[in-house]
């Protein structure tokens, strides 16, 4: 059986680059992304560039927060008051782990299979059974996307699937 060679080693002194209180965040694509564990693993983080959008959500978030507790403890049950901050909570907990952590984009090029996937635009080289799609949006190949969601402003992937579906049905 015949090793692959698989570059492991992120390659991210080709990307625009920013130091800011000791942390480097780096551009790639439409997407700002940060917070490595150690040299050779993926981003923790992941921010859009509009990032100020949702601080505009957290913000709106915030005003429900207290103006819906001023109109629900002068008019409504406890129970309906405990059941909006419950879905607020809610919403607010996964829309935060979809706007921040890193969906799955790739940074890795993965040189030396046979059978081998190539994005033009990343300039990465990747595994076709990893099912590894380059997202025109955000401008960055993601793993196992599943669409781009313009709300949230993010890919949305097998990553944060459910916390999507729980945001959802959580607004609604």
């Amino acid at each position: 059986m015949e090793k692959n060679n698989i570059s492991s080693k992120l390659e991210l002194s080709r990307y625009k680059s920013k130091k800011l209180f000791g942390i480097n965040f780096y551009y790639i694509g439409n997407v700002i992304v940060f917070g490595f564990v150690n040299d050779n693993s993926d981003p923790l983080f992941c921010i859009d560039s509009m990032w100020y959008f949702h601080l505009i959500i957290y913000i709106i978030l915030i005003i429900l927060l207290f103006v819906g507790n001023h109109y629900l403890f002068s008019k409504l049950e406890l129970w309906k008051q405990i059941i909006y901050n419950v879905l607020l909570f809610l919403f607010f907990i996964c829309y935060s782990v979809i706007a921040l952590l890193n969906p799955g984009i790739m940074i890795r090029s993965e040189k030396g299979h046979k059978h081998i996937g190539y994005c033009k635009k990343c300039n990465l080289f990747f595994l076709p059974e990893e099912n590894i799609y380059h997202c025109f949006d955000c401008n960055v190949c993601v793993k196992q996307l599943d669409h781009h969601c313009s709300v949230v402003r993010k890919c949305i992937t097998k990553k944060n699937f459910v916390y999507f579906i729980l945001m959802i049905v959580s607004f609604v």
